[in-house]
Protein backbone atom coordinates (compact mmCIF):
# COMPACT_ATOMS: atom_id res chain seq x y z
CA UNK A 1 0.00 0.00 0.00
CA UNK A 2 1.31 3.26 -0.83
CA UNK A 3 2.27 5.86 1.85
CA UNK A 4 -0.61 8.71 2.50
CA UNK A 5 0.30 11.78 3.41
CA UNK A 6 0.34 12.65 6.50
CA UNK A 7 -1.83 16.14 8.63
CA UNK A 8 0.90 17.16 11.18
CA UNK A 9 -0.90 16.86 14.73
CA UNK A 10 -1.02 20.87 15.69
CA UNK A 11 -3.59 21.09 12.43
CA UNK A 12 -6.06 18.45 13.19
CA UNK A 13 -6.16 19.85 17.09
CA UNK A 14 -6.98 23.00 15.06
CA UNK A 15 -9.51 21.67 12.89
CA UNK A 16 -11.68 19.50 15.26
CA UNK A 17 -13.79 22.92 16.68
CA UNK A 18 -13.45 24.85 13.01
CA UNK A 19 -16.98 25.46 11.54
CA UNK A 20 -17.19 23.67 7.88
CA UNK A 21 -18.50 27.21 7.11
CA UNK A 22 -15.09 28.69 8.45
CA UNK A 23 -13.09 26.26 6.59
CA UNK A 24 -15.28 26.74 3.57
CA UNK A 25 -14.25 30.52 3.06
CA UNK A 26 -10.72 29.65 3.30
CA UNK A 27 -11.10 27.14 0.80
CA UNK A 28 -12.51 30.40 -1.37
CA UNK A 29 -9.52 32.23 -0.78
CA UNK A 30 -7.75 29.58 -2.68
CA UNK A 31 -10.37 28.36 -5.37
CA UNK A 32 -10.03 24.85 -4.30
CA UNK A 33 -12.30 22.46 -2.14
CA UNK A 34 -15.57 20.07 -2.29
CA UNK A 35 -18.21 19.61 -0.89
CA UNK A 36 -19.85 16.43 -0.52
CA UNK A 37 -23.87 17.12 -1.17
CA UNK A 38 -26.69 15.92 1.40
CA UNK A 39 -24.58 14.05 3.63
CA UNK A 40 -25.08 14.98 7.25
CA UNK A 41 -24.57 13.91 10.80
CA UNK A 42 -27.20 11.88 12.18
CA UNK A 43 -26.70 13.63 15.45
CA UNK A 44 -27.22 17.05 14.91
CA UNK A 45 -24.21 17.83 17.95
CA UNK A 46 -21.94 16.12 16.05
CA UNK A 47 -18.97 17.15 14.64
CA UNK A 48 -16.05 15.06 12.43
CA UNK A 49 -12.71 16.15 11.63
CA UNK A 50 -9.22 14.49 10.68
CA UNK A 51 -7.38 12.84 7.79
CA UNK A 52 -9.57 10.86 4.93
CA UNK A 53 -9.05 7.17 4.03
CA UNK A 54 -11.29 6.19 1.28
CA UNK A 55 -13.19 2.42 1.11
CA UNK A 56 -15.28 2.12 -2.16
CA UNK A 57 -18.19 -0.22 -2.96
CA UNK A 58 -19.10 -0.87 -6.59
CA UNK A 59 -21.72 -3.19 -8.63
CA UNK A 60 -21.92 -6.65 -7.53
CA UNK A 61 -19.88 -8.86 -10.16
CA UNK A 62 -18.43 -11.83 -8.26
CA UNK A 63 -14.99 -10.23 -7.88
CA UNK A 64 -14.89 -8.59 -4.60
CA UNK A 65 -11.53 -7.09 -2.94
CA UNK A 66 -11.62 -10.31 -1.09
CA UNK A 67 -9.04 -8.98 1.33
CA UNK A 68 -11.16 -5.72 2.08
CA UNK A 69 -14.25 -5.17 4.33
CA UNK A 70 -15.32 -2.62 6.71
CA UNK A 71 -13.79 -4.39 9.42
CA UNK A 72 -10.51 -5.06 8.20
CA UNK A 73 -10.26 -1.53 6.42
CA UNK A 74 -10.81 -0.41 9.80
CA UNK A 75 -7.89 -2.19 11.59
CA UNK A 76 -5.50 -0.92 8.69
CA UNK A 77 -6.79 3.19 9.80
CA UNK A 78 -5.16 5.63 11.97
CA UNK A 79 -6.30 6.80 15.57
CA UNK A 80 -8.31 9.29 14.33
CA UNK A 81 -8.76 8.62 10.74
CA UNK A 82 -11.74 9.27 8.91
CA UNK A 83 -13.40 6.73 7.15
CA UNK A 84 -14.99 7.76 3.94
CA UNK A 85 -17.25 5.10 2.12
CA UNK A 86 -18.74 5.34 -1.38
CA UNK A 87 -21.88 3.51 -2.07
CA UNK A 88 -21.39 2.14 -5.36
CA UNK A 89 -24.90 3.29 -6.04
CA UNK A 90 -26.69 1.32 -3.72
CA UNK A 91 -30.08 2.76 -1.71
CA UNK A 92 -29.25 0.23 0.92
CA UNK A 93 -27.67 0.44 3.62
CA UNK A 94 -24.13 0.02 4.44
CA UNK A 95 -23.43 0.17 7.92
CA UNK A 96 -24.97 -0.41 11.14
CA UNK A 97 -24.50 -0.62 15.09
CA UNK A 98 -22.24 -3.59 15.07
CA UNK A 99 -19.81 -1.81 12.52
CA UNK A 100 -19.30 1.07 14.10
CA UNK A 101 -19.30 -0.01 17.36
CA UNK A 102 -15.78 -1.60 15.81
CA UNK A 103 -15.16 1.59 14.44
CA UNK A 104 -15.07 3.27 18.11
CA UNK A 105 -12.93 0.37 19.59
CA UNK A 106 -10.32 0.92 17.03
CA UNK A 107 -10.40 4.89 17.38
CA UNK A 108 -10.86 6.08 14.28
CA UNK A 109 -12.53 9.35 13.96
CA UNK A 110 -15.32 9.02 12.36
CA UNK A 111 -17.42 7.61 9.46
CA UNK A 112 -18.83 9.14 6.48
CA UNK A 113 -21.07 8.03 3.46
CA UNK A 114 -22.59 9.39 0.72
CA UNK A 115 -24.93 6.24 0.68
CA UNK A 116 -27.44 5.20 4.08
CA UNK A 117 -27.23 3.53 7.76
CA UNK A 118 -29.65 1.59 9.77
CA UNK A 119 -29.73 1.08 13.52
CA UNK A 120 -30.33 4.46 13.91
CA UNK A 121 -31.69 4.19 17.36
CA UNK A 122 -28.80 2.65 18.30
CA UNK A 123 -26.40 4.96 16.16
CA UNK A 124 -27.38 7.70 18.60
CA UNK A 125 -25.91 6.55 21.70
CA UNK A 126 -22.28 5.41 20.47
CA UNK A 127 -20.05 8.22 20.79
CA UNK A 128 -18.54 8.10 17.14
CA UNK A 129 -19.72 11.00 14.43
CA UNK A 130 -21.59 9.31 11.54
CA UNK A 131 -22.78 10.76 8.43
CA UNK A 132 -24.75 9.96 6.01
CA UNK A 133 -27.94 10.83 3.87
CA UNK A 134 -30.45 8.83 6.25
CA UNK A 135 -31.33 5.71 7.66
CA UNK A 136 -33.22 3.19 5.64
CA UNK A 137 -34.04 -0.77 6.25
CA UNK A 138 -33.04 -2.03 2.83
CA UNK A 139 -30.24 -4.67 2.63
CA UNK A 140 -27.11 -3.84 0.43
CA UNK A 141 -25.59 -7.49 -0.13
CA UNK A 142 -27.49 -8.17 -3.30
CA UNK A 143 -26.70 -4.86 -5.36
CA UNK A 144 -22.61 -4.22 -4.11
CA UNK A 145 -19.42 -5.48 -2.74
CA UNK A 146 -15.96 -3.44 -1.71
CA UNK A 147 -14.16 -2.74 -4.72
CA UNK A 148 -11.54 -0.72 -3.88
CA UNK A 149 -9.38 1.26 -0.29
CA UNK A 150 -7.33 4.05 -0.64
CA UNK A 151 -7.81 5.36 -4.11
CA UNK A 152 -9.26 9.02 -5.80
CA UNK A 153 -13.25 8.84 -5.59
CA UNK A 154 -15.94 10.69 -6.03
CA UNK A 155 -18.62 11.04 -3.11
CA UNK A 156 -21.75 12.46 -3.04
CA UNK A 157 -20.48 15.06 -5.61
CA UNK A 158 -17.15 15.72 -4.19
CA UNK A 159 -13.72 14.26 -5.53
CA UNK A 160 -11.91 12.73 -2.48
CA UNK A 161 -8.27 11.66 -2.34
CA UNK A 162 -6.77 9.43 0.69
CA UNK A 163 -4.71 11.24 2.92
CA UNK A 164 -7.22 14.62 2.06
CA UNK A 165 -8.62 16.74 4.97
CA UNK A 166 -12.34 16.32 5.72
CA UNK A 167 -14.25 18.64 8.01
CA UNK A 168 -17.94 18.00 9.14
CA UNK A 169 -20.60 19.37 11.14
CA UNK A 170 -24.83 20.16 10.86
CA UNK A 171 -24.12 22.53 7.85
CA UNK A 172 -22.36 19.41 6.06
CA UNK A 173 -18.84 17.92 4.82
CA UNK A 174 -16.47 19.76 3.22
CA UNK A 175 -13.04 18.28 1.85
CA UNK A 176 -9.79 20.32 1.23
CA UNK A 177 -6.42 18.79 -0.48
CA UNK A 178 -4.02 17.68 1.71
CA UNK A 179 -2.02 20.11 0.50
CA UNK A 180 -4.00 22.63 2.07
CA UNK A 181 -4.37 21.63 5.23
CA UNK A 182 -1.30 23.68 6.16
CA UNK A 183 -2.02 26.89 4.66
CA UNK A 184 -5.68 26.80 5.54
CA UNK A 185 -5.06 27.32 9.24
CA UNK A 186 -4.02 31.46 8.80
CA UNK A 187 -6.83 31.58 6.28
CA UNK A 188 -9.29 29.91 8.74
CA UNK A 189 -7.82 31.56 11.82
CA UNK A 190 -8.07 35.39 10.52
CA UNK A 191 -11.73 34.34 9.13
CA UNK A 192 -12.80 33.16 12.60
CA UNK A 193 -11.91 36.95 13.43
CA UNK A 194 -13.39 38.92 10.87
CA UNK A 195 -16.76 36.54 11.15
CA UNK A 196 -16.80 38.28 14.53
CA UNK A 197 -16.08 41.83 13.47
CA UNK A 198 -18.82 41.93 10.99
CA UNK A 199 -21.39 39.82 13.46
CA UNK A 200 -20.54 42.81 16.27
CA UNK A 201 -20.89 45.53 13.56
CA UNK A 202 -24.39 44.12 12.51
CA UNK A 203 -25.38 43.61 15.81
CA UNK A 204 -24.76 47.48 16.67
CA UNK A 205 -26.08 48.60 13.51
CA UNK A 206 -22.76 50.14 12.13
CA UNK A 207 -22.96 51.42 8.70
CA UNK A 208 -23.44 49.88 5.60
CA UNK A 209 -19.85 50.52 4.37
CA UNK A 210 -18.14 49.10 7.46
CA UNK A 211 -19.96 45.65 6.78
CA UNK A 212 -19.33 45.58 3.29
CA UNK A 213 -15.58 46.58 4.29
CA UNK A 214 -15.30 43.15 6.40
CA UNK A 215 -16.97 41.20 3.94
CA UNK A 216 -14.32 42.53 1.50
CA UNK A 217 -11.37 41.75 3.60
CA UNK A 218 -13.18 38.37 4.11
CA UNK A 219 -12.18 37.55 0.37
CA UNK A 220 -8.68 38.53 0.54
CA UNK A 221 -5.90 35.78 0.96
CA UNK A 222 -3.49 36.33 3.77
CA UNK A 223 -0.94 34.31 2.93
CA UNK A 224 0.91 32.48 -0.23
CA UNK A 225 -0.38 30.31 -2.98
CA UNK A 226 0.02 26.43 -2.40
CA UNK A 227 0.11 23.74 -5.20
CA UNK A 228 -2.10 20.99 -4.96
CA UNK A 229 -1.00 17.70 -7.05
CA UNK A 230 -3.06 17.71 -10.23
CA UNK A 231 -5.81 14.47 -9.88
CA UNK A 232 -4.52 11.15 -10.18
Amino acid sequence: MPTLPIIGPEALEFYRPAPSSIVTDALTRFGVGAWMDDVLPLDPAWRVSGRVRTLQYGTKSGMKLSRHSIYSFCDEMEPGDVMVIGTGGTRGWLLGENTIHYCLNRGIGGVVTDGKVRDVRELLEIPLPVFSRGPTARPFLSEVEVVAVDVPVEYGGAYVRPGDLIVGDLDGIVLAPNEAAEPLIAEAAELQVLEKEQEIAIRERQSLAIVQDVSRRKKLRKGPAFNPKPRG
